[in-house]
C-alpha cells in the first residue's frame, strides 16, 4: 500500500513544483493542500488544515518535489513560517528547531542549509543550480510550520545601466578612461576597447574571473602601443560568462582625441 501512495504523492507533486508566483516565489502552505501535494517522501509527518506537524520524539523528515528554478534564474532565499508551542520561542530553550536544507537533485549534495527556531529566511547567495529540492529535518515538539519555500531572481549579471564610461571625450596624454561596472554575480569577463575600424586597441581582460561587486579600471591609452590607438569614436566591449555558462555582451562608446604635433 506504501508504494502506491508514493506513486500517487510523485504525481501530484509534478505539477506543484513547477508552482512559481509571479514575484517569483514557490511556496508550499498545508493549509491551501492537501494529501501532501508537493511532498516527494516523508516520514512521521503530519497535515492539519493549518499547518504541517509531526509525531513527538520521532525521526520527522520530508523531501519535496523536485523544484526546477528556470533557466534564467537564480535562487534568492529560503524561507519558513513557524510556531513551536511548548518552548514559546524562549532563546534559552532551542530544544525545537527545523533544519533546512536546499539538495541538488542530481546528485542530493547539500548546497545550503540553516536550523531555525523561529520563522525567517537564509539568503542563497550564488547558487545556480537550476534543479533543487527542499529538504527538513524536525527535532523536539511543538513545531508547527505554517509555510514554506523559495524565492528566485533573474540572472542578471552585468547591466549596460551599472555600466559607465569616464570622460565620454578623451584627450590622449591628458587623462585616463575610468571603466565603472556592478557585477552581480561572479563571472568571467572579457574587457576589451576597439576602434571605429573594428580593430583592437587594447585588451584590458581576457576570461578574467571577477567576483560580484563593483569595479572601477583606469585605461591610460598613453601606455597603449597598439597600432591601431586612432582618434575618434572607439568602444568598450564586455562579454560576461557566468560560473553556469550563459554570456551575454555590453558595449559603450567613447571618443578619443590625439593631437598630432
Amino acid at each position: 500500500m506504501m508504494k502506491i501512495v508514493l506513486i500517487l504523492l510523485f504525481a501530484f507533486s509534478g505539477a506543484y513544483s513547477l508552482d512559481w508566483s509571479r514575484n517569483d516565489v514557490f511556496k508550499f502552505t498545508p493549509s491551501r493542500v492537501s494529501n501532501f501535494d508537493g511532498l516527494l517522501d516523508y516520514e512521521n509527518i503530519e497535515i492539519n488544515p493549518y499547518y504541517l506537524t509531526f509525531s513527538a520524539g520521532s525521526n520527522s523528515w520530508f523531501r519535496t518535489a523536485d523544484i526546477e528554478v528556470g533557466s534564467n534564474y537564480v535562487l534568492s532565499t529560503l524561507f519558513v513560517n513557524l510556531d513551536i508551542t511548548n518552548n514559546c520561542l524562549s532563546m534559552n530553550n532551542t530544544n525545537s528547531y527545523v533544519v533546512l536544507k536546499i539538495k541538488d537533485s542530481r546528485n542530493d549534495r547539500v548546497i545550503q542549509e540553516k536550523a531555525f527556531v523561529t520563522s525567517g529566511s537564509l539568503t542563497l547567495s550564488n547558487v545556480f543550480n537550476k534543479q533543487i529540492y527542499i529538504w527538513a529535518e524536525l527535532y523536539g515538539e511543538g513545531i508547527q510550520i505554517y509555510s514554506f519555500g523559495l524565492s528566485r531572481m533573474p540572472e542578471v549579471i552585468l547591466q549596460k545601466k551599472e555600466t559607465a564610461l569616464s570622460p565620454l571625450l578623451l584627450f590622449y596624454g591628458e587623462e585616463n578612461l575610468s571603466i565603472d561596472f556592478t557585477l552581480h554575480f561572479p563571472a568571467f569577463l572579457d574587457i576589451i576597447i576597439f576602434n571605429s575600424q573594428g580593430k583592437i586597441v587594447d585588451n584590458l581582460a581576457s576570461q578574467q574571473f571577477f567576483k560580484e561587486g563593483r569595479y572601477k579600471i583606469q585605461w591610460n591609452p598613453a601606455y597603449c602601443a597598439s597600432k591601431f590607438l586612432i582618434s575618434g569614436s572607439n568602444w568598450v566591449y564586455f562579454k560576461v560568462r557566468s560560473v553556469d555558462g550563459k554570456e551575454s555582451e555590453i558595449t559603450r562608446k567613447f571618443s578619443l582625441s590625439i593631437s598630432l604635433r
